[in-house]
């Protein structure tokens, strides 16, 4: 990952980006120990798998990360 200071890092906004490897962002989002707010709005996920994928990404980080689906 070639993004530097990831403690920085508070938001991340990937609306509209046709996301399809959920499993890889999980793993990313353990990257970034300051991320507040994650908005993956408009990648097509169902409300179903939002629970699911909103559960797995909290219990992944430290603080609490807001998602936007």
């Amino acid at each position: 990952m070639n993004i530097q200071n990831k403690e920085y890092l508070w938001k991340i906004n990937l609306k509209q980006n046709k996301i399809n490897n959920f499993q890889e962002l999980f793993n990313i989002i353990s990257f970034f120990p300051n991320l507040e707010i994650l908005n993956l709005t408009d990648n097509g996920i169902e409300e179903k798998e939002a629970e699911d994928m909103k559960r797995k990404i909290k219990g992944k980080t430290k603080t609490r990360l807001h998602c936007l689906f």
